[in-house]
């Protein structure tokens, strides 16, 4: 009875290797697949962050551009009108700032002394203050007016409180 047991397991036993064989053949094509699709995955999920930071950064670059632009706008107007009057300066900064969501207040600093500001309402503290007398604007104040180029700074403490 042993041998026959032994006989009839013997002829299973290809069978059963066979299966086995299959099934590991198929567990590493499964394993395979799930790395090739978790990849495919992960970089396409980059791609989509990628696009995304792309079109912020265009938001924001345009949108900077556009008040670096208001800067130069003015810079321009004030040199051919070195005697702009306060009056004059406060039309044309409301004109430029009047729906901007970022920019609310500009000043008129010819030698680094502010002479007009808009709005004026909350901010007369800053009416002839010199800027070179700060020495955390110093540098910001020597190099706009040696290279006569527009400059970002910030956050800056406000004279009438806050920062900017």
């Amino acid at each position: 009875m042993n041998l026959s047991k032994q006989k009839s397991f013997s002829k299973f036993l290809p069978t059963v290797g066979i299966s086995l064989l299959s099934f590991c053949i198929f567990a590493l094509c499964i394993a395979n697949y799930m790395d090739r699709s978790k990849a495919r995955w992960e970089k396409d999920e980059r791609i989509r962050l990628l696009n995304i930071l792309n079109n912020k950064r265009s938001v924001l670059e345009s949108e900077l551009y556009a008040r670096i632009y208001y800067t130069k706008s003015v810079a321009a107007y004030v040199s051919l009108h070195p005697d702009i009057e306060a009056a004059e300066f406060n039309n044309l900064a409301s004109e430029l700032i009047q729906s901007d969501r970022v920019i609310n207040t500009m000043s008129l600093a010819p030698k680094g002394v502010i002479t007009a500001v808009f709005p004026s309402d909350g901010h007369e503290a800053v009416i002839g203050l010199d800027l070179r007398a700060h020495p955390k604007r110093l540098k910001i104040v020597e190099q706009t007016i040696k290279t006569r180029k527009t400059f970002l700074a910030g956050p800056v403490e406000l004279i009438e409180g806050g920062y900017a």
